[in-house]
């Protein structure tokens, strides 16, 4: 059969459900303390933590707001907004998901370093649990696009009582029972999944790198790879939605020339191509590429001269990502211009710890966009300015009566406080997800995440065990 008759034949097969599906990602992402929806970080912690966590909306490939575990807003433009959760709503273990479940999720995202805090900002308080299916989110100020955030993956519920959804019973289209090993843990399928029961019946997970998915796709030892894999064929890139910054301590203001330093003297192609697992490309405006209307153009390198006076302090990395070759690589780049920063690589949970009470003089931080531009811009903002102040730039923002016109001005907002603020943006990443050819139903959503619920093996060789399903 040639390529194109095959081609047709698998555009006009319908989904099956059934078989194993063979999962290969980074080693360092397989870890439970890393797969808590509140501190994911990294394109491959959305990636897994999603297998495990349903969002209470879903966002289009368009960006367009669905409905996922609750039911899609009325007027938006209100300072009292009414969510409601689908009714009869369980995580796996048929464990009842209520209201109160979901204000608690939401109210962690408030805490000083995490990635979402900037989410709740809009917020006069906190959310509350109405009934066993509503919840009321009251505002300090207008704010019509904040369900988009709610899209995220950052935003998904825990269950009962769990700080992590790999420790307890979860809402994604897999369940995990145990604890995750890089070596090879399996996952089956959440029959008790709100969006429905996967297609496939069990999703094996186990480590493996770019070198070892070229050879383990070719062989049938996995499926799909969560990893860059060259000269495949198969391949689907997610959009680059989660953006790395240098930021400097705002409260040491003898610091700030350090981010005009790495603005101007360290080249950020160099950087990505040599450093940064793709995909990915150099950051030059405060916005992630899924959210910035307006593309910032490359700045030039210059060959500046050294600092007259002398800088020296401490650059904080999370142990666990590609970020230390990073801050290896600005560390020697700043030793040249006469600034000595020792890189100190920390735990996740110490590295969140430090982030939230200051103590740093600077840092490498990831954040994971949240789909909507005025957000992210506050996401930005939070690690140079106080919380008071960024509220100010939402509120303008959020009085802007239309969609377009309010992400308009995020964007030129941010282009305004570029180089104003001590916070330098390097690089923007996403997800590459190889597959063999059988692998079908890969898409990503607006926020660069995949649904590995939605994949389904075809074997043209089987019958066809086919159903209907509701994703």
């Amino acid at each position: 059969m040639n390529a194109a008759l095959l081609a047709l034949v698998l555009a006009a097969t319908p989904p099956r459900y059934g078989g194993g599906l063979k999962v290969l990602a980074p080693a360092s992402a397989i870890d439970a303390d890393r797969l808590d929806p509140a501190d994911a970080r990294s394109p491959i912690e959305l990636a897994l933590t999603r297998v495990l966590c349903e969002p209470l909306f879903r966002l289009g490939s368009d960006g367009t707001l669905q409905p996922g575990l609750a039911q899609l807003p009325g007027d938006t433009h209100t300072r009292l907004l009414s969510l409601k959760l689908r009714a009869g709503l369980q995580s796996s273990g048929a464990t009842p998901l209520r209201a109160k479940d979901v204000a608690a999720a939401l109210d962690r995202l408030a805490s000083p370093g995490n990635p979402y805090r900037a989410l709740m900002l809009p917020l006069s308080g906190t959310v509350s649990a109405r009934s066993d299916v509503e919840l009321a989110a009251s505002f300090g100020f207008a704010y019509p696009d904040w369900p988009l955030a709610l899209a995220h993956v950052g935003a998904c519920p825990l269950p009962p009582g769990k700080r992590a959804p790999s420790m307890g019973a979860q809402t994604g289209p897999f369940a995990l029972e145990g604890k995750l090993a890089a070596a090879g843990t399996r996952l089956d399928a959440n029959v008790d999944c709100p969006a429905g029961r996967p297609y496939a019946d069990k999703l094996n997970l186990r480590s493996g790198s770019a070198k070892t998915a070229a050879r383990a796709l070719a062989s049938g030892d996995a499926d799909l790879a969560l990893l860059p894999v060259p000269d495949t064929a198969h391949v689907v890139e997610g959009p680059l939605a989660v953006a790395t910054y240098f930021a400097t301590n705002p409260a040491k203001p003898q610091l700030a020339k350090l981010a005009s330093l790495v603005a101007s003297g360290v080249d950020r192609a160099e950087l990505v191509r040599i450093f940064v697992r793709g995909p990915a490309q150099p950051l030059y405006g405060l916005l992630a590429p899924s959210v910035e209307p307006h593309p910032v153009a490359a700045t030039p390198v210059n060959a500046m001269p050294p600092l007259a006076q002398h800088l020296s302090g401490t650059l904080l990395v999370d142990a666990g990502d590609e970020s230390r070759a990073v801050a290896e690589r600005l560390q020697v780049k700043l030793h040249d211009l006469g600034a000595d920063l020792k890189v100190v690589p920390v735990a996740r949970a110490e590295y969140v710890r430090r982030l939230g009470v200051g103590d740093y003089d600077a840092a490498l931080v990831t954040l994971p966009a949240l789909p909507e531009a005025g957000l992210n811009l506050a996401q930005v903002l939070l690690l140079a300015e106080p919380p008071a102040q960024v509220q100010q730039e939402l509120a303008v923002l959020g009085a802007l009566p239309e969609a377009a016109a309010r992400r308009e001005k995020a964007s030129a907002r941010a282009r305004e406080l570029a180089g104003t603020i001590s916070v330098t943006p390097l690089y923007a990443q996403g997800l590459a997800a190889a597959g063999r050819p059988h692998v079908r139903g890969l898409a990503f959503d607006a926020a660069g995440v995949p649904d590995l619920g939605a994949l389904w093996l075809d074997d043209l060789d089987a019958p066809r065990a086919t159903a209907q399903k509701d994703r």
